[in-house]
């Protein structure tokens, strides 16, 4: 602490401190604000009601450090653990270990939040699709058709399957 000295005050005066001050520290309003500057003046001054709970304060913050610390490592550890487990699921549907970074890559360029839903959509986009068959009655042969030039001129023969046609599109038998 400064060297502080009541030489030159008078008798009053060092009263009027020695009052103030044990009325500061008396009253339970100002008494920690009191013995908080005191400290701050003079920090090597041992004023326990100060001091024990910054140390409680700075252990309780070590404490909170070290056990963040460990939640993290757990954390890290699970997520860790569980992608491993993903990975192997995707690759038990059919994915190898190769695509499984381009599966990762699918998720984030497309916002999949599962390993599973990814999977399923890089197989579909890699699977060639199988071609239909045309159905039966819309299959239509594209050969021309043939004229026989014995059962009369071709206008003739045009006009009797024309009419063949146009009877087969009503009935539902030949399909547009």
């Amino acid at each position: 602490m400064a060297d502080i000295s009541l030489e030159g005050m008078s008798q009053e005066a060092i009263q009027g401190l020695a009052l103030t001050a044990k009325s500061l520290l008396e009253n339970k309003d100002t008494r920690r604000d009191t013995l908080a500057l005191v400290k701050r003046v003079d920090p090597s001054q041992n004023i326990p009601e100060i001091d024990m709970p910054a140390q409680f304060t700075t252990m309780l913050e070590e404490e909170r450090t070290a056990r963040k610390k460990i939640e993290d490592e757990m954390r890290d550890d699970r997520i860790r653990r569980d992608v491993k487990e993903q990975r192997a699921a995707i690759m038990a549907k059919g994915i190898a270990e190769a695509d499984v970074e381009k599966v990762e890559k699918l998720m984030t360029e497309r916002g999949i939040m599962k390993h599973d839903t990814a999977a399923e959509f890089f197989l579909a986009q890699n699977q060639m699709a199988v071609p239909t068959p045309p159905a039966s009655a819309a299959y239509q042969s594209l050969e021309l058709p043939k004229f026989d030039l014995a059962k009369g001129n071709i206008r003739t023969q045009g006009k009797v399957m024309a009419a063949e046609l146009l009877a087969g599109f009503r009935s539902g038998k030949i399909a547009a």
